[in-house]
């Protein structure tokens, strides 16, 4: 059961780095500032900050897949990881209110992604030995 929910996790974070890096990537657009100063859009910093996100899901799920012993703490990690992807692109960050940007359809992503694992990482904590949450 570890290693299926743990490849699951990895499999919902590359969808979203491949959604993010390929086929639903963030515009390039910038705003200009009342200085002339152009700055990157919010959307572009969740961007980033969602990829950071989810190449930690992907250690943590490794060290999972890894561990001898089914440890919970890391599935506790992967949870506590996913409500801030989630919360990433909804209320930390957040994306362009436009909902034609390209922005909205890579923070779908970054939802579904966080549900996914989530869902998984709630069903590894409340399945198998109760003893194995740290103390």
């Amino acid at each position: 059961m570890k290693k299926i929910l743990g490849i699951i996790q990895i499999i919902a974070s590359l969808l979203l780095i491949g959604a993010s890096r390929i086929w639903a990537p963030v515009c390039d657009k910038k705003l200009e500032l009342v200085s002339g100063k152009n700055v990157n859009m919010k959307c572009f910093y969740a961007d980033k900050l969602g990829l950071v996100l989810a190449f930690l899901i992907i250690v943590v799920s490794i060290l999972l897949l890894m561990s001898k012993v089914e440890f919970k703490k890391f599935y506790f990690l992967n949870l506590v990881l996913a409500c801030l992807l989630f919360l990433t692109f909804t209320n930390i960050i957040g994306v362009c209110m436009n909902p034609s940007m390209p922005c909205n359809k890579t923070a779908l992503w970054g939802k579904i992604a966080a549900g996914v694992v989530a869902i998984c990482s709630l069903f590894g904590l409340f399945s198998g030995k109760s003893d194995q949450l740290p103390s």
